[in-house]
């Protein structure tokens, strides 16, 4: 029964630390809550904490995606940049579906590339190929974030 408690406790963890250690360790557990708090707490009166400079890249790439997903689903209309500037007085159904479905993949490569730029990341892949593919997409993604940067909006 201990060998399965004492595997138990080996595989948990606290804090991003061994379970074992953090209950060795009560100062730590102590020290991490503190710490929680404060982020908390910057979160609501500042909007971000501390954390987040400690890699800004990672924590826009890890959020721009979701951002980018929420935009097309709850976005109500579609840049007048979609269509061809003869058509911004009248457009038929056909022109406003082929414009939407333009924003639409936009809105996907720049959510992909983004999501490419976590997995080049955390993944340090051996594979050349699958490499270069990822920074591929991700380099499409931040040309189209770039490009269309100011029609980002609700």
């Amino acid at each position: 029964m201990f060998d399965r408690f004492d595997n138990w406790i080996n595989n948990k963890s606290m804090f991003g630390v061994c379970l074992r250690y953090a209950l060795v360790h009560p100062f730590f557990i102590v020290g991490m809550i503190i710490k929680h708090i404060k982020w908390a707490w910057q979160r609501v009166f500042r909007g971000w904490d501390d954390r987040v400079v400690w890699s800004i890249d990672w924590y826009l790439a890890k959020r721009i995606p979701k951002w980018i997903r929420f935009l097309k689903k709850n976005q109500p209309g579609i840049p007048m940049l979609m269509f061809p500037k003869e058509s911004w007085t009248k457009m038929t159904q056909e022109e406003e579906l082929a414009g939407q479905e333009l924003w639409y993949n936009i809105l996907d490569k720049i959510a992909i590339g983004f999501e490419s730029y976590i997995a080049m990341d955390c993944c340090h892949l051996p594979n050349d190929k699958e490499s270069k593919d990822l920074n591929d997409k991700f380099n499409e993604g931040f040309d189209l974030f770039r490009e269309y940067f100011g029609v980002l909006d609700d």
